[in-house]
């Protein structure tokens, strides 16, 4: 009969794994992941509403970007609070790095965002330039959002449900 090797270190299945991580020894709560889902769909709804007619002067653009601008600071705090989500420190590792890619992708788009709509504010009369690379800009920052969301939403449902 073969000898069992003493220094193997047995793993989980992943299903195992996502069995036995019970959402209050999460390094993050379930309540925080929903917060933050929530904060990211407003602002992903806030972008919706610019977007739907960008024909707009100057000053209209400045004051149709106004609620956006307003969110940028909450999404960019809900974003520095999925930090905690690591790969060493998560349970469901292969998770964590799906969503911290796409956080890192939700990121590079605000900072794209912010800067277009800069370009935006500042022009005298919108260009039609600004207008296309602001347009651009929001609706990939939407989609991005709309993955982490999605990541959020199928691997965590009652986060969702926990949205204020």
């Amino acid at each position: 009969m073969p000898r069992t090797a003493q220094n193997v270190i047995q793993l989980h299945a992943r299903s195992a794994l996502r069995e036995e991580a019970a959402a209050d020894e999460l390094p993050l709560s379930l309540h925080c992941l929903g917060v933050a889902a929530h904060e990211l769909s407003d602002l992903q709804c806030c972008i919706g509403r610019i977007v739907r007619d960008p024909q707009w002067s100057a000053t209209e653009w400045r004051a149709v970007c106004s609620p956006l601008l307003l969110h940028l600071p909450k999404a960019w705090q809900s974003l520095a609070e999925l930090d905690e989500i690591r790969a060493g420190r998560w349970p469901d590792i292969d998770w964590a790095v799906r969503l911290r890619a796409a956080r890192s992708e939700v990121e590079r788009r605000l900072m794209d965002v912010s800067m277009s709509m800069s370009a935006l504010g500042g022009e005298e009369t919108s260009s039609s330039d600004a207008v296309v690379t602001f347009s651009s800009d929001a609706m990939l920052l939407a989609e991005a959002v709309d993955e982490l969301r999605s990541l959020i939403a199928s691997r965590y449902p009652a986060a969702m449900d926990d949205e204020v």
